[in-house]
């Protein structure tokens, strides 16, 4: 019934209203029947000596806003003190010039200005008192500003008053909250120790009771009213209780039934506190928590990763143990290459964790799947064997782009088919002894392989891991494909647009100068045609020569330092984001020097057709 109660309890008081145009008010605080040494905070600044003197602090909302000493005589503005040459006259004037006499009191008071309304709480504090180190509480006013106000405090000897609490065993309850309120204020506070104990200081008051309030983890747990008299400036008044506590341990699972791979921070929250109170728990391991010193009561756990929340009731009277399904999901989308960068076509993707696995067929190189956070093991299988091998670590919804190492199927077949032309027309110019057309046909052979052989290429190897990075016309991209004993795979690697829109227009010159050789072999007879289609050709296949080796020089610039060379380059293990450094060579690739063989071939064939005539 005491803590039901409780949560209907007002936490604030007045209503909510809109925002009115903020005024500014001063508030003049007088103290009475507090004697210290007079002008003892000029005095133990000047001096250097502990004079006793007031000392004002003014809270709103539990937060000091301003604070200054009193005194009759306040200081002015002007602090500026130069005796040198003076007259004692002069000297006699420029000390009097420190204090503002116009605002001189006979009673002691301190002037707050440009406050905003609201409700205001004064402490008044002895500094340096003559019995003790530590300053005195001695009185306090309460005032409720809507204007200029004038505030009364008369002061008492400061009073004190322990409060011990221990639970079930004995032992002293860290953290407890202790209130000491005044006609519904809190005036002082203090938080228990390691043994439970609190020593809370407040202006002794034995006519009007305070309220002493208690809050445990924001479970009120004590509230009474106490008199702190004068006989409690010398012995604290002592107060004391006990509470129940226990713990809960939570044991918390994925989807696939393990143990999470994330921090879930589970709170306790419950609607019977006092005072709304998130509760952290102590993380034992990932996947178990535990709660220690529970209030008993009837708890809200709240578990939550990212956008996934869930929530469970549970009451707390004893020792618990609490089991969880954590249901988060998400979804792992694989694009999957071959070795140039191609779409993979069919394959096997397998995800495990833990003893626990999920597989899924790709349909175009592609396969989705939703699983729970944590790090994964992938493989991908095609045609029988292995093509990538690495790990995966799921935080969220994740795309993945990944090379793998089966070769192209494309690629291979028109190589072949430019190999097979090759041999024909060497055979072609052994056996027909037609030059022209033996060289036109070789040309085409070695323009159709460029098109599809790396124009760049950068190789490292330790004996333990290798590496290879390529560059290529079709597709129009820079592929690396790294693999080790543990792991093996690669990415098409981020490089400019404007690189890749460069990559692709050599593939367009190479296909126009393919299609203007192969239109000389249909128009040999007309020789001035056939002529310039070669002429043409040549000079695009410089084009693209020259443009290439410019735009990648460009690009190796700001990776590797130079178009060709060697050295020791870091290379990232595919799915660890580790690093191993590898000694690396790079350069031209087959393409790059094809294309070159292609050109000289050609103007070899019209140099030796100018000379036959």
């Amino acid at each position: 019934m005491f803590q039901s109660l409780t949560k209907e309890r007002p936490l604030s008081k007045g209503n909510v209203s809109a925002e009115e145009k903020k005024q500014r008010f001063s508030l003049t605080t007088y103290v009475h029947f507090a004697p210290s040494f007079p002008l003892g905070s000029l005095l133990s600044a000047a001096v250097g000596k502990n004079f006793s003197y007031l000392y004002a602090e003014l809270y709103k909302q539990g937060n000091v806003v301003s604070s200054g000493s009193i005194s009759k005589l306040p200081l002015s503005g002007n602090m500026e003190l130069n005796l040198k040459n003076t007259t004692l006259v002069e000297k006699i004037k420029t000390v009097l010039g420190l204090f503002d006499w116009r605002n001189f009191s006979f009673f002691k008071k301190i002037r707050f200005p440009n406050l905003e309304k609201g409700e205001y709480l004064v402490k008044i504090y002895k500094e340096n008192p003559l019995f003790g180190k530590e300053r005195k509480f001695i009185g306090f006013g309460v005032v409720d500003l809507k204007e200029n106000e004038t505030l009364h405090v008369f002061c008492r000897p400061e009073g004190s008053l322990e409060y011990n609490i221990l639970d079930q065993n004995g032992r002293g309850i860290k953290g407890v909250k202790t209130f000491l309120i005044y006609n519904n204020v809190t005036v002082a506070e203090g938080l228990t120790d390691d043994n439970g104990s609190v020593v809370v200081k407040i202006p002794c008051s034995p006519f009007h009771p305070y309220t002493l309030r208690v809050l445990y983890t924001g479970f009120l747990v004590d509230e009474k009213e106490v008199r702190i008299r004068l006989k409690h400036h010398f012995k604290p008044l002592m107060e004391a209780s006990s509470l129940s506590l226990y713990k809960l341990v939570l044991r918390v699972k994925d989807s696939w039934g393990l143990t999470p791979a994330v921090d879930l921070n589970p709170l306790l929250k419950s609607s019977k506190m006092f005072e709304p109170t998130s509760i952290s728990a102590e993380k034992k391991s990932y996947g178990e928590y535990l709660f220690k010193g529970l209030y008993p009561s009837e708890y809200t756990v709240n578990l939550g990763y990212k956008s996934f929340v869930i929530k469970r009731n549970v009451t707390v009277n004893e020792d618990e143990v609490l089991e969880i399904v954590f249901p988060a999901e998400f979804n792992v989308d694989f694009e999957l290459m071959n070795s140039y960068g191609l779409s993979l076509g069919d394959g096997k993707v397998i995800l495990s964790r833990d003893g626990k696995n999920i597989e899924g067929e790709t349909q175009n190189g592609e396969a989705t799947f939703s699983v729970p956070p944590g790090l994964y093991n992938l493989k991908v299988v095609s045609d029988g064997k292995e093509v990538v091998k690495q790990t995966v670590d799921v935080r969220g919804n994740k795309e993945i782009s990944i090379v793998t190492s089966k070769e192209s199927i494309v690629h291979k077949t028109v190589f072949y088919i430019g190999v097979i032309l090759a041999v024909a027309a060497i055979l072609f110019m052994l056996w027909k002894r037609k030059l022209g057309i033996g060289v036109n046909l070789l040309t085409l052979a070695f323009v159709l392989v460029a098109m599809v052989s790396p124009w760049w290429i950068l190789t490292g190897d330790n004996g333990t891991v290798e590496t290879t990075t390529k560059t290529l016309l079709y597709p129009s991209e820079m592929a690396t494909l790294t693999s080790s004993s543990s792991v093996s795979g690669g990415e098409v690697a981020a490089v400019p647009d404007v690189f890749i829109t460069v990559l692709g227009l050599l593939l367009l010159l190479l296909i126009v100068a393919s299609t203007l050789i192969l239109l000389t072999l249909f128009l040999q007879k007309r020789m001035r045609i056939s002529t310039i289609s070669s002429v043409v050709a040549i000079a695009l296949l410089i084009v693209t020569v020259v443009l290439f080796f410019y735009a990648m020089s460009q690009v190796t610039n700001i990776g590797v330092g130079s178009f060709s060379g060697n050295g020791d380059l870091d290379v990232t293990l595919p799915g660890e984001g580790g690093t191993v450094v590898l000694p690396c060579s790079w350069g031209p690739g087959v393409g790059f020097y094809l294309s070159i063989a292609a050109v000289l071939s050609l103007i070899c064939l019209q140099l030796y057709k100018r000379k036959t005539g």
